[in-house]
């Protein structure tokens, strides 16, 4: 019986390693990784985003007197002038009442006139000059009425631009406030835009901005004129508005793409594959005496490839780039190679 056991025993082959196997000295054999060497970096920090293109100034031409518009100067897309003639409401009974006062006005001026040299003579009291003077002054009062009622039937434009689609024709009867077109101020334009909470960091007034319009190739320059004060609390975004006063005619209302310039940032960046995270956070994970030891860090930046480290690790910490999270904190890892950093 004692001869069965140990033919047994010596019949049975050793089990093949697994992949928990031991190396020679008992250890766990150690994984091979990828790795980077964090070094600080001096590279320049741009913000993208999407934004849209308005008219600095924008208004509906409205009808300010009822009648019959007699002149029609609005010419859909045609360019005008500030204080162009665009269009004439009847105002011939106006004038008649402009004229009959101004023959009063002409009147009662003549009657205090000589109301005064009467009283010089004595011949008659201060209360008929006081009177006469009185009547003058209701008399160039209803002419100042009667004037800007005339002015209201002309619509000039109050700015250079350009003429929309009109909404009316000659001979049109309108009421006050008709709506007749539209007048759009063509430069200088809005680009209105807004950024992502943590990336304006160093924006301000005078800062330029670089933003392409859907459908052209060209890359045109807006210059920074207003930062809101405060984050929208829905959206968390801060709201930028810039002006955009180059040569090139554009339409406003576009949509445009947005590359915002913040100047240069000094940092450690490092391969997003190399970030990790849990409940609490970030993670890194760093090769210190031949095993995996992990960092807890705090991020800046993301971009499309790299990711800024505020801190939680130094310049000339080695981090491995791949395959630590398998491996685990506290087990032993190999450098495969060394990686450029980011």
């Amino acid at each position: 019986m004692m001869a069965l056991g140990l033919l047994s025993c010596k019949s049975e082959k050793p089990a093949a390693p697994g992949p928990a196997a031991k190396d020679g000295k008992g250890g766990d054999r150690a994984a091979l990784v990828d790795a980077l060497v964090a070094v600080v970096t001096t590279s320049p920090v741009q913000v993208t985003g999407a934004g849209t293109l308005l008219p600095t100034d924008e208004i509906d031409l409205k009808a300010e007197a009822s009648g019959r518009i007699t002149v029609l100067g609005i010419k859909e897309g045609r360019r005008v002038e500030a204080g162009t003639l665009l269009a004439k409401i009847d105002d011939a009974l106006l004038q008649a009442q402009k004229a009959k006062l101004v023959s009063q006005v002409h009147r009662f001026e003549s009657l205090e006139a000589r109301k005064r040299q009467q009283l010089s003579l004595q011949s008659v009291s201060q209360q008929d000059v006081d009177l006469a003077l009185a009547d003058l002054e209701a008399a160039k009062a209803d002419l100042q009425v009667v004037q800007v009622q005339i002015r209201n039937t002309e619509v000039r434009a109050p700015f250079a631009g350009r003429i929309g689609l009109r909404e009316v024709s000659v001979g049109q009867v309108v009421s006050i406030g008709q709506i007749l077109g539209r007048l759009t101020r063509m430069r200088p334009l809005r680009v209105e835009l807004s950024i992502p909470e943590g990336k304006s960091v160093g924006l301000k007034e005078g800062s330029s901005l670089k933003f392409r319009v859907l459908g052209r190739l060209d890359e045109f320059t807006a210059r920074v004129d207003a930062v809101e004060p405060r984050l929208d609390p829905a959206t968390r975004t801060l709201k930028i508005r810039a002006s955009y006063n180059g040569p090139v005619e554009l339409i406003p209302g576009s949509s445009v793409t947005i590359t915002l310039d913040e100047g240069s940032r000094a940092g450690i960046f490092v391969p997003s594959e190399a970030l990790s995270g849990d409940a609490r956070g970030a993670l890194l994970f760093l090769f210190k005496a031949g095993v995996v030891r992990s960092a807890r860090v705090v991020i800046g930046l993301r971009e499309a490839n790299r990711i800024e480290v505020l801190s939680g690790i130094q310049a000339g910490d080695t981090i491995l780039v791949a395959g630590a999270t398998r491996v685990g904190a506290g087990k032993p890892v190999k450098i495969n190679r060394i990686i450029p950093s980011p």
